[in-house]
């Protein structure tokens, strides 16, 4: 007897921010059980340009080629995060850009956005999404 989505359970796991302890010591796991997870990250947490006034953690960032293996993994997806943490058009713009210019390759992205405050109408985050060629935003 075949089940039908409807009769199965899923679970997602992201990481935000792009905090160099999810890289050592998240992925290993991840890896090694062979569970798919999504990294959402902050860039400029990660290259170091992230105003003080944005910032969230204590914790170091990964490094750009950090970034770079997860995303050749092949099982892991990289996702937007905003550039300054921030939930506008232009840092989600300048987030996914930075991404390119570090040899990121995809056609769309995802975005999660940070503290789950992206407001706005549904049809005003839809028009984001066509607008910035997201492929989600959560």
């Amino acid at each position: 007897m075949s089940e039908t989505i409807a009769n199965k359970s899923y679970i997602g796991l992201s990481f935000d921010d792009g905090r160099i302890d999810n890289f050592t010591n998240v992925l290993p796991v991840l890896e090694n059980l062979g569970i798919p997870a999504t990294f959402n990250i902050t860039t400029g947490y990660i290259d170091g340009t992230l105003r003080q006034e944005n910032k969230f953690c204590e914790n170091p960032p990964m490094t750009i080629e950090n970034i770079i293996r997860i995303a050749d993994s092949g099982i892991f997806e990289i996702a937007a995060h905003g550039d300054q943490h921030l939930n506008d058009k232009k840092d989600i713009l300048f987030s996914i850009e930075k991404l390119h210019r570090w040899g990121l390759k995809f056609d769309k992205i995802g975005f999660a956005s940070p503290h789950h405050r992206l407001t706005g109408r549904m049809e005003e985050i839809q028009y984001l999404m066509e607008e910035l060629e997201l492929s989600y935003v959560r």
